[in-house]
């Protein structure tokens, strides 16, 4: 198992089951969109139905929604995110803050993601220059995003790839 992989779901997990163990909707659409990124890189079709389980259209009680939105999550997180679906979200979350950036920047930020997409350096890059930018134009949305940290960054390892090669 992909070790950053593992981290993610072992920290998605530990985060939704400290907000389930007293279910309120609110939380749960707070867990949600603050996942929004990571989920898309997962899976784009099961975010968009733990969308609609959160929306939770039929007022079913808090508990059971949570149930059900536990079932999808678990189907979410059942393999590792595909890189091309990574590099996908990566551009969704830079058109947030590119109206702001210049084009130089603007160039240089394209090229990590590709790099990323070329397994020539490691997601952690491309997803620190991402918060990097959203600290700078405050971008609080985008700073909530758990893709930006999945996990605590003392656990991160930026001279592996994922792939066991050393980034030079």
């Amino acid at each position: 198992m992909n070790p950053s992989h593992f981290l993610i779901k072992l920290y998605v997990w530990t985060r939704f089951r400290s907000i389930a163990a007293n279910p309120k909707m609110g939380e749960l659409v707070n867990f949600h969109a603050s996942h929004k990124l990571l989920f898309l890189a997962y899976n784009q079709s099961r975010f968009r139905l733990c969308g609609k389980i959160t929306a939770n259209h039929e007022h079913f009680p808090a508990a059971e929604v949570f149930q059900l939105y536990e079932q999808e999550m678990a189907k979410i997180l059942a393999r590792p995110f595909r890189r091309q679906a990574m590099v996908n979200t990566l551009y969704h979350a830079y058109g947030w803050i590119a109206k702001k950036i210049f084009s130089e920047e603007k160039q240089y930020i394209i090229n990590t993601f590709e790099e990323y997409r070329d397994e020539r350096i490691p997601l952690q890059a491309a997803t620190r220059l991402l918060e990097a930018q959203a600290i700078r134009f405050k971008h609080e949305y985008l700073l909530s995003q758990v893709l930006l940290r999945p996990f605590p960054p003392e656990l991160s390892d930026l001279s592996d790839s994922g792939n066991r090669r050393e980034v030079q």
